[in-house]
């Protein structure tokens, strides 16, 4: 008896072992880390009359020292004018621009010290909190001249008051009033003169 060979098709099989292959390469995540800002206030410290404006700059750089902008800097006064808001848009809150920068612009009411700190938020939403800054507000001061006098009985007295800016406020008198009162043995009712160039008058 003759054999006859099967006819087929041989099928190989072959497997590479050990390796497994991830298409495109080994998958990667990148997560933004949160900046460490840094917050500034200047000037550190200041003086101005009562009733005038003063300007505090917030400056928000990161960790190499660049500035952030887009972040949101929340200003807040405490002290003898406690509370005060900001007079630009957007009140305390203010966001910085390119130079990382942000101003709050506020009036000082009432004499005494203010502190005033701020923190910034950037986008990623991590906090930094400036070391605070201070202010203070003064009256302007008055010189009375001549600091006495004697004068006879029926003649006339002048004093001549002189209006000054509070040592160390800068700036200079543009308008003033002075009020002038007299008590003792020759009492006036009280009485009200304008300041030219700082200077009143009252006889």
């Amino acid at each position: 008896m003759r054999r006859r060979r099967a006819l087929g098709v041989a099928v190989v099989l072959a497997c590479v072992c050990g390796l497994v292959f991830t298409a495109g390469g080994a998958a990667r995540v990148d997560r933004a880390q949160a900046e460490t800002l840094t917050v500034a206030l200047s000037p550190a410290s200041d003086t101005n009359m009562v009733s005038a404006e003063h300007t505090v700059f917030a400056f928000v750089t990161d960790s190499s020292s660049a500035a952030v902008p887009g972040a949101t800097v929340v200003f807040g006064v405490t002290g003898a004018n406690d509370g005060a808001t900001c007079t630009q848009p957007g009140g305390n809150s203010q966001i910085t621009g390119p130079d990382g920068s942000a101003a709050c612009t506020y009036v000082g009411t009432l004499p005494g010290s203010d502190t005033i700190g701020a923190d910034a938020t950037p986008s990623d939403g991590s906090t930094a909190t400036a070391d605070p800054v201070s202010k203070n507000w003064a009256n302007p001061s008055i010189d009375l001249a001549p600091a006495d006098a004697t004068n006879p009985v029926g003649t006339d007295h002048t004093v001549t008051a002189t209006v000054s800016v509070p040592s160390g406020a800068g700036g200079s008198i543009s308008s003033a009033s002075v009020t002038f009162s007299v008590a003792g043995a020759n009492p006036q009712a009280a009485q009200t003169v304008p300041a030219i160039d700082a200077v009143a008058t009252f006889t």
